[in-house]
């Protein structure tokens, strides 16, 4: 394949997603929220802080990290 091809298949793509994301922007949305709630429990894994513990319930449920 080449570069041209590989090029404008690439902008198809990207105008495909562009147009999807804009008429789901619900499904967009939820998609993040995911990511980022999975983000923030490997935070707390990795900085082993864990929601129960008396730092956050004294903090309602929020510990700085």
């Amino acid at each position: 394949m080449s570069e041209y091809a590989r090029e404008k298949q690439l902008q198809k793509k990207r105008e495909y997603y562009r147009k999807w994301r804009a008429e789901n922007p619900d499904k967009v949305r939820a998609a993040n929220e995911k990511y980022w709630l999975k983000k923030a429990e490997e935070l707390k894994a990795v900085a082993g802080i864990h929601s129960n513990t008396p730092e956050t319930k004294k903090n309602g449920g929020t510990v700085n990290v």
